[in-house]
């Protein structure tokens, strides 16, 4: 589980490199707020399994 998501985050941070650089627009704002959704969503997820 914990490599998943440390693979998805760093997929995450490479889509946002690579889309910055062509774009020009490293803006943090939306990188944070997709990846705390995400981890919100992981979390959620894992609570309902558990259930």
């Amino acid at each position: 589980m914990f490599k998943s998501l440390f693979l998805l985050f760093a997929g995450i941070l490479v889509a946002f490199f690579v889309f910055g650089f062509f774009t020009d627009n490293y803006d943090w704002e939306y990188l944070f707020i997709f990846s705390f959704g995400v981890l919100i969503g992981y979390v959620v997820k894992k609570k309902e399994v558990d259930d």
